[in-house]
């Protein structure tokens, strides 16, 4: 069995997509994923699954929140080796001031065209590296980052889903027995 961690674009995000996590839990083991939990409200589902085919597995995911909701949800999803690494190499160490915060786009494939980073996308705003078809940002104190998956897809030209890197850290550490 391998363990996933999928993340889910647009749910429970501004009051909009509303989804139980605990529905979506039961739903997704009934579809035949094992060991399947949430983290936090916004769409972070941790599983095991014997498929090595990410593609039919977003594709069931996909197709039980539409159910749920009435429309589809792009599904982005890695393997919990490959969020290992990414948090293990955590590119935002020594790097962040006081008040900053940092994020993760995971987009659907690895983009074909990089621009060079570390680069600004808007004032307050950088893209500060790219490791497969993630990408780290850092937004500065007191600026919002309420465009940031815009920015990062217009840039790259590919679809993504953006968390904030404390959660993909506690993300991470639940899906490896932690809480």
């Amino acid at each position: 069995m391998i363990r996933y961690v999928a993340f889910l674009r647009a749910i429970n995000v501004g009051g909009f997509s509303l989804i139980k996590m605990g529905d979506l839990v039961h739903r997704l083991e009934k579809a035949g994923l094992k060991n399947v939990s949430s983290y936090r409200q916004s769409g972070n589902m941790i599983f095991s699954s014997s498929d090595t085919d990410v593609g039919p597995i977003g594709r069931s995911i996909s197709e039980q929140l539409e159910q749920m909701n009435g429309s589809k949800a792009d599904v982005f999803i890695f393997t919990l080796d490959q969020i290992r690494f990414l948090v293990d190499n955590d590119p935002f160490i020594s790097l962040l001031s006081e008040g900053d915060r940092a994020f993760a786009t995971f987009m659907s494939e690895k983009p074909y065209k990089v621009p060079p980073m570390p680069t600004s996308l808007q004032t307050g705003i950088s893209m500060i590296g790219l490791i497969d078809s993630v990408v780290f940002s850092v937004v500065m104190k007191d600026v919002g980052s309420g465009p940031l998956n815009d920015l990062v897809e217009r840039r790259f030209g590919v679809k993504g889903t953006t968390r904030n890197w404390n959660t993909v850290k506690g993300l991470e550490a639940k899906a490896n027995g932690g809480q």
